[in-house]
């Protein structure tokens, strides 16, 4: 048993010219004379249109017509995605609304809003759908009705929305146009695709093997089919964006730890400048300013032997001295600093090895997805690949590896994203939220914009970090669990996070003051308490699981 349009969902969802044909067919007599009432861009690719419309039933022939009534409300769904080419009506409206429209949404908004649906058509033998607008919000009052067209191309990788003139003239577009014959600027003459045959899906994605059923049931086929192929779609970029993160993640570490073996390779020539500064101090009459080495005889190895004193030929015999000492004692500390950074990496390696084998194992392992025949099953399959996705994205998070999408579209995407809040959030162990600020000019913005007289805020003594304001709710005391889990994230986002304890400065917002002439982020604290804070990797994991 197979879905009204005889197909199974893939991660590739693409309609076939003549499933466009029945679609369409299906769409006139349910929006045409129907008012566009709204519009979204849910982002570059997903255009929703909320069309006022009438119901459809039996008509005269084989087609369904427009039936008498009050009407009914459709949500009509246009994709351009590469892998996600749609044009259907779906009964899952758009939650997903950016806080501020985007620039097409906004132009269509200003022209065809309010404006009637007069026609619904594929002008040529090709998969491009245009909606024929009569009136909109740019109508004048007692003015003839201006004409636009609404444009879908659904053609591959330069699938498109245009919005027209009557005339034909681009006035905007969803995305700019990637097509290299065709010159679809604003302001051009819009230019059909070249003729042809049409390409089909390929048949093993979408082959066509007979549509059945009412129109409304033809557009729910299409839309659960859609939605199926768009969950496994986001599934799959979630899953190769968390790989990709991990594998950078363990690379990073590889040549961190590589960086640190170099750092003690050169750190173990200490005892040869220790050999220098005792050999110079029994010649110091000959080391004059201006030579740049001496060489002389070393009494304090068997057999004697000459070694070579590089010497600045700046400074003079005892300032010589006193720097091939310096050297020396700072390649002793810095053996011992890189065995202590060797052993803190190590852990962390470890854990990213571990991942990373986790993360492949379920990458190669990706659960078969059923058809729309078996929809228990696969949102049951569903599920519990995204519980290991989650689990898998927490463990990430703990090891403070994010993934973030790639490409031109990822890049777009986080342009459009609302402004950059200068604070990290976090939950702690009740619930409270913590915000921790990125850098020093957003902690003065976190602590004297953000935050409330009344909250909490917190920072680490003595060292530079991140201003912490835990937020207070009325009525609702803060326990000192939650005080511990904002210290912990005060010296995890400080100097001292490599250390053991430290001490955190705890106090009330109103008593932090700005330091007039100071770099960005300093401040005054007139009264605060200190708290002492163990590193605990526990429950700074748990706490770094939560950002949002």
């Amino acid at each position: 048993m197979r879905d009204a349009l005889g197909r199974n969902p893939t991660s590739r969802f693409r309609l076939s010219l003549a499933e466009l044909r029945e679609l369409v067919a299906a769409l006139r007599p349910r929006i045409e004379g129907g008012q566009l009432q709204r519009i979204t861009e849910a982002d570059e690719h997903r255009l929703y249109l909320t069309i006022r419309g009438r119901e459809a039933g039996p008509g005269d022939g084989e087609r369904e017509a427009a039936l008498p009534g009050p009407g009914r409300t459709w949500e009509l769904l246009a994709c351009t995605h590469p892998r996600l080419l749609g044009f259907f009506l779906t009964s899952h409206p758009n939650k997903e609304r950016p806080k501020r429209p985007l620039a097409f949404d906004e132009r269509l908004r200003a022209t065809v809003l309010n404006a009637r649906v007069r026609g619904v058509r594929l002008p040529w033998d090709d998969r491009v759908v245009v909606l024929d607008l009569a009136g909109g919000a740019g109508a004048r009052e007692g003015a003839p009705m201006v004409a636009h067209q609404l444009l879908v191309e659904l053609s591959g990788h330069h699938a498109n929305i245009f919005l027209l003139t009557g005339e034909g003239t681009i006035l905007a577009s969803l995305k700019p146009s990637a097509s290299r014959r065709r010159d679809l600027r604003p302001g051009q003459p819009y230019t059909p695709p070249p003729s042809g045959p049409c390409p089909q899906p390929a048949a093993a994605e979408n082959e066509l093997l007979g549509l059945r059923g009412t129109g409304e049931e033809i557009h729910r086929a299409a839309a659960a089919r859609f939605e199926a192929a768009f969950l496994r779609h986001h599934y799959e970029s979630e899953i190769n964006d968390l790989s990709r993160a991990v594998r950078a993640a363990v690379r990073r570490a590889h040549r961190l730890q590589a960086g640190i073996e170099a750092d003690r390779e050169r750190a173990l020539d200490a005892e040869l400048w220790r050999r220098r500064g005792e050999v110079l101090k029994t010649i110091l009459h000959r080391a004059s300013r201006g030579l740049e080495s001496i060489r002389a005889v070393d009494y304090g190895v068997m057999p004697p032997e000459e070694i070579d004193i590089p010497l600045d030929p700046r400074l003079d015999a005892r300032a010589n001295l006193a720097a091939i000492f310096g050297r020396y004692r700072k390649m002793v500390r810095a053996q011992a600093e890189c065995a202590r950074r060797l052993a803190e990496v190590a852990p962390r390696q470890a854990a990213l090895a571990r991942l990373e084998e986790r993360v492949a194992a379920h990458v190669s392992k990706r659960p078969p997805w059923p058809g729309l025949d078996d929809p228990v099953d696969e949102s049951r399959r569903l599920k519990l690949a995204r519980h290991a996705l989650d689990a898998l994205a927490a463990e990430a998070a703990k090891l403070e590896v994010s993934a973030r999408p790639r490409g031109k579209g990822a890049r777009r995407a986080r342009h459009r994203t609302a402004a950059r809040v200068p604070y990290r959030r976090y939950t702690a162990v009740d619930g409270s939220e913590i915000l921790v600020g990125r850098k020093g000019a957003d902690n003065g913005t976190l602590t004297f914009r953000v935050a409330r007289d009344n909250d909490l805020w917190l920072h680490v003594r003595g060292g530079a970090g991140s201003h912490v304001i835990v937020r207070k709710t009325k009525g609702r005391p803060i326990v000192r669990e939650v005080l511990l889990d904002a210290a912990s994230l005060a010296m995890h986002f400080s100097k001292a996070r490599e250390d053991t304890r430290a001490e955190v400065h705890l106090t009330s917002k109103r008593l932090v003051r700005p330091l007039t002439g100071a770099p960005p982020g300093t401040v005054r604290v007139e009264r605060s308490e200190t708290i002492q804070v163990t590193r605990d990797p526990e429950r700074l994991g748990r706490l770094l699981a939560t950002r949002t």
